[in-house]
Order: C-alpha cells, then sequence, then structure tokens
C-alpha cells in the first residue's frame, strides 16, 4: 500500500455509461483497478485526488463476480480484498473493449487505480479472464503484437513531462537505444542484476560547502543474492539494507521508524543535494555475471517525493501538510529487490512478451513530448504461440504498442499496486458483501474536466513500420 502524488496517470473510461478514472500502469499486474464508492467522502478534493471514482450501480454492463483476495508483491503486504466483476474499458471515445476485469477497491490502502500490463489470464473459480494487453493482442485484433513501452514521466524535467504507454510498440522519441537486451524471468516479469549504483555531484563554483563525493563513489557493489524486478507499482527503490546504509551516510537521510521511509535531516540538507546536481549511475546486466550492461542516469529530484494523507501513520499536523522524502526503502530480503517508478521516470521499458524479453533504455525529456511521437509497431515473431490466449504458452517478443500518453504534462498523484503475476485460483473471503451506495449524489466521473481522449495514430490508421495486415498501435492521451 503506497501513496504519492509525483507522477503522471492514465485516464481511462470504465462501464456504461462510460465513467472516467485515473489510473497507474502496473509493470507486474495483470487486473484493472479502480476506487470505489466507499472510497471518498463527499468533498472534491478527494475525488480529484483519488483520480474519480467508478460506480458499480450506475453501469449497465458490470457483470458481477465477487469478492475476492486481491494479491500483492511481497514489500506491499495485504491489502484485502477487491469486489472483482467484467466490464466495459474503454482508452478512447472510439474503442470500447467488454468483458474486462475490473476490482473496485473501497478502502485507502489503494490510493489510486491500476491498469496491469500482464499477460497471465487471472482465474475466478472454474473460469480465467485474458488481461487487458491480451484482449487487444489476441488473433493481432487491435495492436499486432503482446508488448509495450513505458516510462513513467518526470514533473522535475522541463515544465512537467508526461508518462508514455504504448501498447504493442514503442515511442522512439522517448528514449535512447541501445544494443542490451534482458530476458524476462519465468513468470514474464521484467528483473535484472543490480551491478552497481555510484552517486557523483557537479556543484556550481559559487555552492559551498563543496559535496564530497564530486567523483562517483559507490552506493552499491554487484547483489549476486537476487534479481530486481522493475515495478512501477511502487515509487520506492527496495535495495539492501546495507545499501541504505550508504545512501543514509552519503546524503544525510534520515530512517523514519514509524512511517518506514528516509527523509531529510533538515530542509537545509535537502537545499544543498539538489544544488549540488546529485545524480546516480544504475548499472544493470541481465545476469549477476553478464559482462554486457547499460548504464542508467537519475537525478536526485527523481527521488524527491512528498508525502502526504493518507499515507499510514502519518499526521499532517505533525509535520505541515507535506514533507520531503527519499524515495528508498529496506528491502527485508532479496525477494523484495526492486526498482520502482521512480527509476522509470529516467529509464524506458520496452517488454516483447512473444520474444520473451525487454530493454531498458535511457529515457529522453522534450517539451512537445504529447505531440512530437513517432510510435513504431512491434510486429510478432513467426513461429510466435500467443496469437490467442497466452496461459501457459509461451513469452511473447519484441514491443508492441498502444500508446497512451499521460499527464498532459502536470504532476499529477499516482499510485499502483502490484498483482501477482503467475496463473493462481483466487481464494474467497469470507462472507464479504460489497459496500455500495444506492444511490450516489456526488459522481464526478470527469475530474480534469471535459476531456476527450485523442487517438494519435495517423487519420488513415497505418504506420509504416507495420504489415499492411497487421493493426496499428494506439496512443491515447491522458
Amino acid at each position: 500500500m503506497l501513496f504519492w502524488v509525483d507522477f503522471s496517470s492514465v485516464n481511462i473510461r470504465v462501464g456504461t455509461p462510460p465513467q472516467w478514472v485515473s489510473v497507474f500502469p502496473s509493470t507486474t499486474g495483470e487486473e484493472t483497478w479502480v476506487i470505489g464508492s466507499d472510497g471518498c467522502d463527499d468533498s472534491f478534493a478527494c475525488l480529484n485526488k483519488r483520480g474519480g471514482l467508478f460506480l458499480v450501480n450506475e453501469s449497465s454492463s458490470w457483470q458481477d463476480v465477487g469478492d475476492y483476495d486481491i494479491g500483492f508483491d511481497p514489500q506491499f503486504g495485504d491489502a484485502g480484498s477487491g469486489y472483482y466483476g467484467l466490464d466495459n474499458i474503454a482508452l478512447d471515445q472510439y474503442s470500447t473493449y467488454p468483458d474486462q476485469i475490473v476490482a473496485v477497491i473501497n478502502t485507502t490502502k489503494c490510493w489510486l487505480g491500476t491498469i496491469g500490463l500482464g499477460i497471465e489470464p487471472s482465474n475466478f473459480t472454474d473460469s480465467s479472464q485474458l488481461t487487458f494487453l491480451s484482449t487487444l493482442a489476441t488473433n493481432r485484433s487491435v495492436i499486432p503484437s503482446f508488448s509495450y513501452g513505458y516510462t513513467a514521466g518526470a514533473y522535475y524535467r522541463l515544465k512537467g513531462v508526461p508518462a508514455s504507454l504504448t501498447l504493442g510498440g514503442i515511442d522512439q522519441t522517448r528514449f535512447t537505444p541501445n544494443n542490451v537486451t534482458f530476458q524476462l524471468s519465468p513468470d514474464k516479469r521484467p528483473m535484472v542484476s543490480l551491478n552497481s549504483i555510484s552517486v557523483s555531484a557537479n556543484p556550481g563554483s559559487s555552492v559551498n560547502p563543496a559535496p564530497s563525493f564530486s567523483s562517483p563513489t559507490t552506493l552499491l557493489q554487484s547483489t549476486s543474492d537476487g534479481l530486481f524486478s522493475i515495478d512501477s507499482s511502487t515509487p520506492f527503490l527496495w535495495l539492501p539494507k546495507t545499501a541504505c546504509n550508504s545512501f543514509s551516510q552519503m546524503l544525510n537521510l534520515t530512517y523514519n521508524n514509524t512511517l518506514q521511509v528516509y527523509t531529510y535531516s533538515s530542509t537545509s540538507v535537502r537545499t544543498q543535494l539538489l544544488n549540488w546536481n546529485v545524480t546516480f549511475k544504475f548499472t544493470v546486466t541481465d545476469l549477476p555475471d553478464s559482462q554486457i550492461s547499460t548504464d542508467i542516469y537519475i537525478p536526485l529530484s527523481a527521488f524527491d517525493q512528498t508525502l502526504t494523507i493518507p499515507f499510514p501513520n502519518y499526521k499532517s499536523q505533525d509535520t505541515g501538510d507535506a514533507f520531503f522524502y527519499f524515495a528508498l526503502r529496506q528491502a527485508a530480503n532479496a525477494t523484495q529487490y526492486t526498482l520502482g517508478r521512480s527509476f522509470l521516470q529516467e529509464a524506458y521499458l520496452a517488454v516483447d512478451y512473444e520474444r520473451g524479453n525487454f530493454s531498458v533504455s535511457q529515457a529522453k525529456f522534450a517539451a512537445d513530448a504529447l505531440t512530437n511521437t513517432n510510435i513504431i509497431a512491434i510486429n510478432p515473431p513467426e513461429n510466435s504461440n500467443l496469437t490467442s490466449s497466452p496461459g501457459t504458452q509461451s513469452f511473447l517478443s519484441t514491443r508492441v504498442k498502444v500508446g497512451i500518453g499521460v499527464g498532459a504534462g502536470v504532476a499529477l498523484p499516482v499510485t499502483i499496486i502490484a498483482i501477482a503475476i503467475c496463473v493462481w485460483r483466487r481464494r474467497r473471503p469470507p462472507a464479504l458483501e460489497p459496500s455500495l451506495p444506492e444511490k450516489p449524489e456526488n459522481r464526478i466521473s470527469e475530474p480534469w474536466g471535459d476531456r476527450i481522449l485523442p487517438v494519435e495514430a495517423p487519420a488513415d490508421a497505418s504506420v509504416a513500420e507495420l504489415l499492411a495486415s497487421l493493426p496499428d498501435p494506439i496512443e491515447l492521451q491522458g
């Protein structure tokens, strides 16, 4: 359960008539989660911060499935249950996809909803349902392959650079390519070996005092005991305790035991670090003994986050309305090693399920990121067996895209919760009843105004890189 505000969200429509909600892409999840009617009081501020509410009893296309446990990665803990059903999901005014898995969350453990980018079907008793990405890619009906490209956007760059999500392909304007290829894990997750993290500073000549680490200083060296999941469901880096201690000592951070986050020792410490232009270099490889690596450079601003209510155990009256923290958490063991969404602000992740591989590239930023795009489709391999239901079949191949441009250049709240990847039979919790009002009175389905999501593919629905027989990638604006 995580809460943060400095990221871009994606706007989608759910139900009939369509209700606008904002969600966050989850690189480790399969389902779509939305906030239900009990997720807010009657205030507009809550509706706005939580990305809008989905009201089940106002959707004529809702098909009830029931209450089921929601699975999390180890670092998230138990979030209870969700009220599951099947309903329509639309990316824009032109296309609606029926019978999609939707879980309604009525607690604050999930501050915003999510849209999963995985392909493992979800099992409910004796039936299984395709994921949203699989629905689009199955039989190549909407996008050309089981793939996507994603970067989380950067609120601190320029005037705020939005996120970019492309299903069935990639946006070449958003990253600097490299020649390093990584293999997906057996459960189809993007996982890497983290060979090292180093920190350096480049302060101006007038900055005083000068940092002690102007030249690169190592904070973490070769973690051979485990791989790191690239998981947009969390904003944090989840690192070994020894690495966290190195960060803390080098940056003068203080661990808050109540909130379980690292905070700055003082406001002046934070200001000083920002003035020093602190940059971290992450060197990643496919496996610990791999000789080929790629470097991702990330400024301190990417980890400089704001914590607000309803973060667990946080009381605004203790420290003011909000306070800054460093997006780092201690991993209890190797299974929790994670590079979260803060990492993906400066990295572009391209996943190709059909070929079983992915790439991690340095992200690029431009003021016209919403309008200046270059969407390239990822065509499927000839021998792909993922033309229909993924299930237990082989990995997907390079990238495929349906792009969702995000955030309209504004820093928006973003919260994602990871969902278990493996195919598992859901466990019903004991007799839970959905908590839904008979007639909600404060329904605001478009919290950011009268937005219509344009399709950013060419008007003739053709892309030069695609074969004529394949569908185009889709790019939508948030």
